[in-house]
């Protein structure tokens, strides 16, 4: 339930898993689901969910920050950097994350999908087509390689789309993600 929230931007659906986590026992999916509730939810209407997620991470274990300070991004945990318990904790282990390693590509598929490129979020403007980020995103989400015939084959770019348009997405995708090695 909490994917589709986040995928369909929903506070509802994050909230209903926020409180089936709560009741499974697992604080960590918990916290996250609520941090998901409070980033789909109007400003105006945030104060209760965001003091509801600080509540929750006072509680986590170690292992439920190892979790969350995966799984969470910094927008999710900036509006708790200021809370006087949980707030050291964030900041001290956004600070020692590792440092960018170059040419290093992170993707997010939780939440908007997003390509980090060297530690910086490749926005809109690398991005010439949607072709070429569709690609990526189907690309992502085979399990073995692909071949170019199947990606041609397949409605990446689509519907109507000719081979040629394919052909231009794979091209395409060296400026976000970075040249071949």
């Amino acid at each position: 339930m909490l994917v589709y929230g986040v995928v369909t931007q929903s506070a509802e659906y994050c909230r209903q898993a926020a409180q089936g986590f709560e009741r499974a026992g697992a604080r960590h999916w918990c916290v996250l689901a609520l941090l998901y509730t409070a980033e789909f939810t109007r400003p105006e209407a945030r104060a209760g969910l965001d003091s509801a997620a600080a509540e929750a991470m006072r509680s986590l274990t170690d292992d439920g920050w190892d979790f969350l300070l995966a799984q969470a991004s910094p927008r999710l945990l900036a509006p708790h950097r200021t809370d006087a318990t949980v707030g050291p904790r964030i900041a001290r282990v956004l600070e020692a994350a590792s440092p960018v390693m170059p040419g290093r590509v992170v993707v997010r598929c939780l939440g908007p999908f997003q390509v980090i490129r060297e530690g910086r979020v490749v926005g809109p403007d690398v991005w010439e087509r949607a072709a070429p980020r569709r690609l990526l995103q189907y690309l992502l989400l085979q399990d073995r390689p692909v071949h170019r015939e199947e990606v041609i084959e397949a409605p990446v770019a689509g519907p109507r789309a000719s081979p040629r348009c394919e052909s231009a997405a794979c091209g395409a995708l060296a400026a976000p993600t970075g040249p071949r090695t």
